[in-house]
Order: structure tokens, then sequence, then C-alpha cells
């Protein structure tokens, strides 16, 4: 029950009335309540009894994942996200300038996809090797990754017409 009540204060505190998502806190939010908070109570209803080590190293990745979702949203509403202050971490990473910076909170998206990779890789190794299953999508991170950085390459010339990049 209390796992709950987490789950639906976070969700009403992002919007609400603590804005989580208009001060930066958003993704960290998102992060607790989809990751720990969703995979422990999962994992409890689901036993009745959890190893907290195991859960919690499991929940971190999935809860990255979550929050990486809402993070590489943010980099299409930039402009429309600083307009309203809505710092979320891309408005923050990027810069104050007209034309943002993408390549701090790309490292950042990258940086963070490695580190649940790692930690998924430590799982499976320790605890659990069905767990390297999840494991798979490193191939389409490995892509994702390759084409991110060309169209940063795209997005810093200074001919770049960024009304047409995605």
């Amino acid at each position: 029950m209390y796992l709950g009540l987490i789950g639906v204060f976070l969700g009403v505190m992002y919007t609400g009335f603590l804005r989580l998502s208009y001060n930066g806190l958003g993704d960290i939010a998102v992060f607790l309540g989809f990751g720990p908070v969703m995979v422990y109570g999962a994992a409890y209803m689901q036993n009745q009894s959890v190893d907290l080590f195991t859960t919690l190293l499991f929940s971190i990745p999935v809860g990255i994942f979550i929050a990486l979702v809402l993070f590489i949203n943010c980099f299409q509403d930039y402009n429309a996200d600083k307009a309203t202050n809505k710092n979320s971490w891309v408005v923050r990473l990027a810069g104050p300038g007209e034309k943002a910076n993408y390549r701090i909170p790309f490292k950042v998206w990258e940086y963070s996809m490695i580190i649940a990779f790692a930690i998924i890789a430590f799982g499976s190794i320790k605890i659990n090797p069905v767990a390297s299953i999840a494991l798979l999508p490193i191939f389409l991170f490995y892509f994702a990754s390759k084409k991110g950085r060309s169209w940063l390459n795209e997005w810093e010339k200074e001919d770049a017409n960024i009304e047409q990049l995605p």
C-alpha cells in the first residue's frame, strides 16, 4: 500500500503542487516511480517477499530507460520548454543560446544507457544469467547512438536548416 501511495504522490507532484517537471526533478520522479517503486511493488505482489538488493539492482535500468524516454522527448520540446520556463534537463544542459547545444544532453543519454546496460550485465553475471536477455537492445542502442551523432554533426553546421532536421 505504501508503494502505491508513493507512486500516486510522485505522479501528482510531477505537474501538480511541486511541479517536479518544471524544476528538473521530473526525470528523477519518473525514474523512482517507474523503476524502484514499480519493480519492487511488482516483485512483492508476485512473491510476497523481496530481496531488496536484487530488486533494486534490476529496477535501476528499468527506471533509467523509462526516464530516458522523457529525456529524449525533451530534445524536440526544447524551444517550447524554454519559452514556458520548464527547466527540463535538456533545457538546462543545452545552454542559453537561441540554437541549443545538444551535444551535452546527448552524452548524458549515451552514458545513462551504458550505465543501465552495465548494471544488467553485472546482474546477469552475479545473480541471474537469464537476465542477460535484457541486453539485446544494446544493438539498437548502438545504431541509435550512431544515428544521433550523425544528426548532431548536421545540427552543429553553420548552414544547417534546423527547421528541416528531425
